[in-house]
């Protein structure tokens, strides 16, 4: 039984990448960004080309909780709707960066309890460079606050430094002190490699 997850899992995996690879090759931009700010940003064919077949980038796949049709991540659109600890009425809860790391691990929401804090690259892709405040598709990614995220991950500087976009310019910064205050968003699963990644 467990061969033949393990064997849907990857083949759903493969199946995805050869998806987006002829939707990059063959499409057109469909995100609303019509040109290239930055290196990798939302019009860049690496996470923001169309699917293949006309299918949305994002898909609901439950009550406030966003599937990427291009890395196979799951998002909470809204984290302020998640409960109490998190925020209220729109107005998502700031946090220190050990805070919240332990929220999202501790997480357990939409019938999954594998949520985590996104690393850089994986909070990146959801930055759209042609928007300001906020820098993100905010039609599926309502509510997001024009200030910087938490991320996971740390710079080569040490475990005191750590890089944050800004959804507000969509600028990436690094930071020395864990102890500000600012958002996070959960997300849960792996994200797709492309076919020309090693």
């Amino acid at each position: 039984m467990a061969y033949n997850i393990i064997y849907v899992w990857t083949l759903r995996s493969f199946i995805k990448s050869i998806l987006n690879y002829i939707g990059w090759v063959v499409m057109p931009c469909v995100t609303g960004q019509a040109v290239s700010y930055y290196t990798h940003d939302d019009f860049w064919a690496e996470f923001h080309m169309p699917y293949f077949l006309g299918f949305a980038h994002f898909q609901p796949v439950g009550p406030n909780v966003v599937y990427d049709m291009f890395t196979g991540l799951e998002w909470v659109a809204d984290p302020s709707e998640i409960g109490p600890e998190w925020g209220a009425n729109g107005e998502p809860i700031a946090m220190t960066w050990d805070e919240a790391i332990e929220k999202c691990n501790k997480l357990n929401y939409g019938g999954h309890n594998d949520w985590r804090l996104p690393n850089t690259k994986e909070l990146e892709t959801l930055i759209h460079y042609g928007k300001l405040n906020p820098s993100i598709d905010d039609k599926n990614f309502k509510r997001t606050k024009s200030d910087y995220y938490w991320t996971s991950s740390i710079t080569n500087h040490g475990c005191d430094n750590q890089f944050d976009p800004n959804f507000g310019s969509g600028q990436k910064n690094w930071d020395q002190d864990k102890k500000k205050k600012k958002y996070a968003r959960p997300v849960r699963g792996k994200m797709v490699k492309w076919p020309w990644e090693k």
